[in-house]
């Protein structure tokens, strides 16, 4: 079983793009105007952020998010809890925890076909060897279309920007329910091959989150 509940401004974005997990464990900072406002910590199951930095405390708390075999647990300091069961791309079941927090989107009926939980979504991103084709995840709540725009060159490194769009479901952070979100990807070059993310920025509005690996 897993569980979350509404995330805050900051640390939706972090976990926006922060439900990543690459080959081996990884650990990112998590910055706010080159400030560090807390860690992520991934590994190919799991991932962990918390954010203890953040301006006059407003956004701290912890997020934890597990995927074994095809079942996602979603936990934060809030105290809400998600469950998913997914088979083959199809949303089977899922709970919410608090039932407050469920949305139309918790029904599996409703839940567009051809989608992957954020951990592994969210993989396919900090493990990349080029900039990742479209796909779309599920949190419990809501759909979330990952879409590439742009795949650019630049000092030395493969930078990939993609488009971040809750299609269906309520947008994240309340009150302002963000729907539309940006992320650019900047991985490392060994020639023509791109090694491991150096940084994913994720940026909303007036939030701009930058993780950058150790």
């Amino acid at each position: 079983m897993f569980n979350p509940r509404p995330i805050r401004p900051l640390t939706v974005l972090a976990f926006a793009c922060a439900i990543a997990l690459p080959a081996a464990a990884e650990t990112f900072d998590v910055r706010l105007a080159g400030r560090v406002i807390g860690q992520l910590e991934t590994a190919p199951d799991r991932l962990e952020s918390a954010l203890d930095n953040t301006p006059l405390g407003a956004a701290d708390g912890w997020f934890r998010a597990s995927r074994t075999g095809q079942d996602y647990s979603a936990l934060n300091s809030d105290g809400r809890a998600i469950d998913v069961r997914f088979a083959d791309g199809q949303v089977v079941a899922a709970t919410v925890t608090p039932l407050s927090e469920a949305t139309e989107l918790t029904n599996p009926a409703a839940v567009p076909t051809d989608v992957v939980d954020p951990v592994t979504g969210l993989n396919r991103v900090i493990t990349a060897s080029d900039c990742p084709s479209t796909f779309r995840m599920y949190d419990g709540r809501r759909a979330i279309l990952i879409e590439p725009t742009e795949r650019a060159i630049e000092g030395g490194e493969l930078v990939c920007r993609m488009n971040y769009t809750v299609t269906d479901g309520p947008g994240h952070v309340s009150p302002f329910r963000l729907t539309n979100l940006r992320m650019e990807a900047r991985y490392a070059l060994d020639g023509s091959e791109a090694g491991p993310i150096d940084t994913l920025r994720i940026s909303a509005g007036p939030f701009a989150v930058l993780l950058v690996r150790r």
